[in-house]
């Protein structure tokens, strides 16, 4: 899919990238501060890798015990940042870098996510340590393509141990959660908790200086010449009367709009009973791609980084406002049903 075509965002004209699916402790990749599912390997040196042609083994292995300046993309803060690492054999464990990766893209990555929104005491869902508000189901070991699809994998999984990927807001960690799915545990549902999925989901973004770990620091230049690289959403051009001119403050449909893309339109919260009825043709697809990595051919490939234009500095920041204002006026609508539902029983 073309620049032109995607209207999502690209790095060197391509939204494709080396998924950081695991990182091991006291590995190369850990003690770079590469952060797992959020973090893509885009690219060492002038090789793009956009496609999964064997480039970034062949690199790693002429490599070893060499230092390295990968550029790696972070889809929570959309930024794009330099990375030192060392390919070792000697780290302690299997691998040059010690993390697990799959080739994948990473434009509109961070809507292939599930917010758990409650947890009913008991149930199967408590027992594995699912916490409602900070957890967010980011994956497991098979493909999750639509929003049904987790619900559909929880079922077929009844009776049997079903590993998820989570991340907690809270400690900004990812973690592996092993529930069983049992509709006769006593509540509803197989879990006994309840998922939020779309717009008002995601998870919230995060301040360049917190993803990563501790990375080195880097000039103001270094770190524009990083985001430089990197391509928003684009709109359709239209002539814009002053009426329709995009307002420079979250929470509303223009700036929704402009800020992520011409799909995604401002949702205001509606009650559980109207949500359910919604069309599910309107849930955005997502892909979540958690399984081992495939093997990797011996072509080789190099691509020179092009220079599109700069990502606006406050992206990010306007970004996690508007969405924490949108999260919190769910969780109003929805406590405000659950004491109706209260009162008239």
């Amino acid at each position: 899919m073309g620049a032109g075509q995607s209207g999502g965002f690209e790095i060197g004209g391509s939204s494709m990238g080396y998924q950081v699916l695991r990182v091991y402790p006291n590995s190369p990749g850990s003690q770079a501060g590469l952060k797992a599912y959020f973090d893509f390997i885009v690219a060492i040196g002038n090789t793009r890798f956009n496609k999964e042609d064997g480039s970034l083994r062949e690199i790693l292995k002429a490599s070893v015990d060499q230092k390295l300046k990968m550029i790696v993309f972070n889809t929570r803060n959309k930024q794009a940042r330099e990375v030192e690492i060392v390919p070792t054999t000697s780290w302690g464990g299997s691998g040059l870098l010690g993390v697990s990766i799959k080739h994948s893209s990473f434009d509109k990555a961070d809507e292939r996510v599930w917010h758990v929104v409650q947890v009913d005491p008991g149930s199967p869902a408590h027992q594995a340590g699912l916490k409602a508000d900070e957890d967010y189901v980011i994956g497991s070991d098979s493909i999750l393509q639509e929003s049904d699809d987790l619900y559909n994998l929880i079922e077929a999984h009844e009776g049997k141990a079903l590993k998820l990927f989570v991340y907690n807001s809270k400690s900004d960690n990812c973690r592996e959660v092993i529930c069983h799915p049992n509709s006769r545990w006593g509540g509803r549902g197989f879990l006994g908790c309840e998922f939020g999925h779309g717009l008002l989901h995601r998870i919230p973004y995060a301040d360049n200086q917190a993803v990563g770990g501790d990375p080195k620091p880097t000039s103001q230049q270094q770190q524009q010449s990083f985001n430089s690289l990197v391509r928003q959403p684009t709109m359709p051009h239209q002539q814009q009367t002053p009426s329709q001119q995009v307002p420079t403050q979250p929470g509303s449909q223009m700036f929704q709009q402009a800020l992520f893309n011409s799909n995604l339109t401002s949702q205001q919260p509606q009650p559980l009973s109207q949500q359910q009825q919604s069309n599910p043709n309107n849930q955005q697809p997502s892909t979540m791609l958690s399984s081992p990595p495939r093997p990797m051919t011996n072509t080789q490939s190099t691509h020179s980084l092009s220079q599109p234009s700069d990502v606006p500095q406050t992206f990010a920041q306007l970004a996690n406002a508007q969405l924490q204002a949108s999260q919190e006026q769910q969780k109003q609508h929805y406590q405000q049903q659950q004491q109706q539902q209260q009162q008239q029983q």
